[in-house]
């Protein structure tokens, strides 16, 4: 009965993990202390500053922390991009899903979210773009335009293709939080990495500031299947 059932397990277990996704990153910031640096996530350019990226239990959506930008108490005004890491794979599909809040006048608060391929220097994909209430996923034309109100929490869903034989377009989702009738959906062309995906970035805008952001439950995913490292053939014996 009990070799049944570890048997059982295997199959189950081997079953969820080639058949589904898996997580390359899962932050809510609730197992971190507020006033700590975010875990996986750091300054990759550009002056910090006294600027500050830290975990706040002020705002959140799941439980009691998230992600802070503050932009708002110091008075750094140059431009600088913090980031966070993960291996997409060659094939399949990475799902990128975060929640979102923004604070401040809507003219002063102006940053980027930007995806990067992995491996290679400034190999930049694509951005999301944050300025006067407006929202632009992609090129200034033909991109996806969507509104935002500052106070409110969003949540953001990208489908991206990690080949071009899985697809040649990234899917966007964005709607309030607890509101899906409300999406604003489209696609745009996607622009592969070199090697692979990724690295997701939050860009501050030059002399602009006076405002937070916040990010919550930041799950990225992905379908591609684990690379397999050959095994080396054994020597003949002479």
């Amino acid at each position: 009965m009990k070799t049944i059932l570890i048997t059982a397990l295997i199959m189950l277990c081997s079953a969820a993990f080639c058949g589904g996704e898996r997580v390359l990153l899962d932050l809510n910031f609730d197992d971190q202390i507020a006033g700590q640096s975010p875990k996986a996530w750091k300054c990759a350019w550009g002056t910090q500053d006294d600027d500050q990226l830290t975990v706040t239990s002020t705002r959140w959506v799941s439980n009691g922390n998230c992600m802070m930008l503050d932009r708002l108490t110091g008075a750094n005004t140059k431009m600088w991009g913090m980031s966070t890491s993960f291996e997409s794979g060659s094939s399949g599909f990475t799902f990128i899903n975060f929640n979102i809040l923004i604070e401040g006048p809507a003219n002063m608060a102006v940053f980027s979210i930007g995806l990067r391929g992995n491996h290679v220097k400034n190999d930049h994909l694509f951005l999301i773009r944050f300025k006067n209430l407006n929202g632009l996923l992609g090129p200034r034309k033909g991109g996806i335009k969507f509104r935002y109100e500052t106070g409110r929490w969003y949540h953001v869903l990208l489908e991206i293709p990690n080949s071009p034989k899985d697809g040649k377009n990234i899917n966007f989702q964005w709607y309030p939080v607890g509101e899906k009738d409300k999406v604003v959906k489209g696609s745009v062309a996607h622009k592969f990495p070199k090697q692979s995906l990724g690295i997701m970035m939050l860009n501050t805008a030059p002399d602009k500031r006076g405002y937070q952001v916040f990010i919550d439950d930041l799950k990225i995913a992905t379908t591609s299947e684990l690379n397999k490292t050959p095994k080396k053939a054994a020597a003949k014996k002479s």
